[in-house]
């Protein structure tokens, strides 16, 4: 019998092949630790006991407060095999700052119980909730089993708060287990020979649901790192890869151009990337020098560039909307840039013309649907660029706190998800965020392409520059706002940077009004490095950006 519930694929797991690995733990400086089927539920019906106890009630949410280790796998679970809902949240660094953050995202889901390292055990009295820490467990072999089915919410999921404030997204069991699947028939995973490394944080979609639940329903495993140590040392990354001769791994774009472009020859020496057949690619733009990057620095080390996979997806659908076929190399669609801005169609850009590439992120996964759609809801033909609306199994049951179930675009229950993009033969590309594109003249401007061009100044990084417009109510337009990270001390040294970043952008042919000098680390991004432009521009408004004069 299939499961119907993600308690009962660990149970399951636990029956069929209990002695099997499931997750391996890549501490820098530690000897990996490893925990088979039957270890993580033996965890997780001690958590679960500690949380029954705790008077934590079915269908109440409680906040995991954890980095990537083995007390986040047994807390997460343990909380399902209680009938309560797991809601992670990003780990804990410093009490002090992260109490009011903390504060705030358990209001959105009522949580009343929280889970923290030992070593924070000390805020308990400080919040209006229960603390548990790993103190509180005790050996339990009592088997748990909540009454609760496919329909019951599983998981409160935060989005990534790029465009605004991050929601909480809530997760049936039915939804998460229909994604899995949709991703295993998708990525033709194998219960023989697949396996994993990730570094992506398990409070993220991608993390948890792709490389912690994933593994479960094929009965392979995975090599976790935790994400502050992947930061520290990227390259712990690919050489976990090449030491467990992973097939599966998957991050941002800039991630794998980080690693592409700092390695050097001394970091490559001895690993061997030749088992690597999927390389998921996602939860930023994806620009084709970020592949090639990494492709280039490590074809000598067995990389097959087909491995790289560019995808699309959202929490609001568990993870996965689009996916490329397997074997298949990247591919960039290089369209007009005048039809794009002018008429929105995405039309090939003839020799010579200025244009702009977007990657070809797949077709959708079983059980699912997307369409491209107008400001009325109008469903546009291909070619034509739009707002990306999507439908199936895996959606989201709603948003936590709020009374309507689903933010639909019609009685169909299509979903809107706020991206902007165009289909060709089957096949979707996304052209950028709808509440980002800056409007000037009638013309639409995606900020990337004013971050590119900005990144051609000597100094501006890129992920250290964002672009966004503000309205003018007395002009009755937009004026368009380019923030720059700098560490210049200097004055005449930023007012010829400022003039730099104007000049190339003016030769771009780019929209400009101000560019704005910041101090380092002011730019805001995710726990997955995408830059928090929406974050900016009302912080820009609010008055709380600090420009280096």
């Amino acid at each position: 019998m299939q499961p119907r519930t993600l308690a009962e694929l660990l149970v399951d797991r636990s029956e069929q092949q209990p002695n099997a690995l499931y997750v391996r733990f890549l501490d820098r400086g530690r000897e990996p630790l490893c925990l088979t089927y039957a270890d993580t539920l033996r965890l997780a019906t001690s958590w679960a006991t500690i949380f029954i106890d705790a008077g934590l009630e079915q269908g109440k949410a409680v906040a995991l407060c954890l980095p990537t280790c083995e007390d986040f796998v047994g807390a997460f679970f343990g909380a399902l095999l209680a009938g309560a809902i797991p809601t992670a949240q990003d780990s804990l660094r410093s009490p002090n700052q992260d109490l009011g953050r903390l504060t705030k995202n358990m209001s959105f889901t009522g949580a009343r119980h929280l889970v923290v390292p030992p070593k924070f055990e000390s805020i308990n009295g400080r919040l209006d909730a229960k603390i548990l820490t790993r103190n509180n467990l005790c050996s339990s072999e009592e088997s748990i089993s909540p009454p609760i089915d496919g329909t019951t919410i599983a998981i409160n999921q935060f989005t990534s708060g790029t465009s605004g404030r991050p929601k909480v997204v809530q997760l049936s069991h039915a939804a998460v287990l229909s994604q899995l699947q949709g991703i295993a028939i998708k990525l033709e995973l194998d219960e023989e020979g697949d396996s994993a490394v990730s570094w992506l944080p398990l409070s993220h979609d991608m993390g948890l649901i792709g490389f912690l639940l994933a593994p479960a329903l094929v009965r392979r495993h995975v090599s976790l790192i935790p994400t502050e140590d992947f930061v520290a040392a990227p390259l712990m990354w690919i050489k976990a890869l090449s030491d467990y001769r992973a097939t599966i791994t998957g991050g941002p774009p800039s991630a794998y151009a980080l690693c592409g472009r700092f390695a050097r020859q001394a970091d490559v020496d001895g690993i061997d990337l030749s088992a690597l057949r999927i390389a998921l690619v996602g939860a930023e733009q994806i620009s084709r020098d970020s592949l090639e990057i990494f492709s280039r620095r490590f074809a000598g080390n067995g990389l097959d560039p087909r491995a790289l996979m560019p995808t699309y997806g959202l929490a609001e659908n568990c993870l996965a909307v689009t996916m490329p076929v397997v074997d298949e190399p990247p591919r960039f669609d290089r369209i007009d840039l005048n039809s794009m801005r002018s008429e929105r169609r995405a039309e090939p850009a003839e020799p010579g013309r200025p244009s702009r590439s977007f990657a070809c992120v797949g077709t959708v996964l079983p059980n699912v649907e997307v369409r491209i759609v107008d400001e009325h809801g109008g469903v546009l033909a291909e070619r034509r660029i739009g707002e990306i609306v999507i439908r199936g199994s895996s959606l989201m049951s709603g948003y936590a706190g709020q009374a309507e179930p689903l933010e639909t675009t019609d009685r169909e229950d299509w979903l809107a998800t706020g991206d902007l993009g165009y289909l060709n033969e089957g096949e979707l590309f996304v052209t950028g965020r709808k509440k980002e594109l800056i409007i000037v003249g009638g013309r639409n401007f995606h900020p990337e392409d004013l971050e590119t061009a900005a990144c051609t100044v000597r100094g501006v990084r890129s992920g250290r520059v964002v672009a966004f417009s503000i309205n003018d109510a007395e002009l009755s337009t937009e004026r368009v706002i380019v923030a720059v990270e700098s560490g210049l001390e200097n004055p005449e040294d930023r007012v010829a940077l400022r003039q730099q970043v104007t000049e190339a952008l003016v030769t771009a042919r780019l929209p400009i009004d101000r560019v704005l000098l910041l101090a380092r680390r002011s730019i805001r991004r995710t726990g997955t490095g995408k830059t928090m432009r929406i974050d900016c521009r009302n912080r820009y408004l609010e008055g709380r950006l600090v420009e280096l004069v």
